[in-house]
């Protein structure tokens, strides 16, 4: 079986047909392993706001301070991920969450804006 890696950003996430999930049913009857990456930014402003935390975007991306960090994390691994494996798991594949934390998956580096 071949992997095939989907990528599904935050703003695609908060209005989520069931034909993309559908389509992912498709590609596992075909014998891919999906493997869904996902994004989260309109999730990760809304908590930002709520929580009224200041945040600021340079050429394009979030200035991830430590309490920026703190609320996309929270965001990310508590609301949306778990969302995501739900909405599959109804279509019948079974499905997991990971993040970046779990067995430290990625090793990141602050980029120097």
């Amino acid at each position: 079986m071949d992997y095939i890696v989907i990528k599904i950003g935050g703003s695609t996430l908060t209005n989520m047909h069931d034909s993309i999930i559908e389509d992912i049913v498709a590609l596992k009857k075909q014998g891919y392993k999906p493997l869904i990456v996902h994004g989260g930014g309109p999730f990760i402003n809304q908590s930002l706001e709520l929580q009224e935390v200041a945040t600021e975007f340079k050429d394009g991306l979030r200035v991830t301070t430590h309490e920026v960090l703190s609320v996309t994390t929270q965001t990310l691994i508590g609301q949306v991920n778990p969302s995501l494996v739900n909405k599959i798991n109804q279509f019948g594949i079974q499905s997991i969450g990971m993040n970046g934390i779990d067995a430290q998956l990625f090793d990141i580096k602050p980029l120097d804006l």
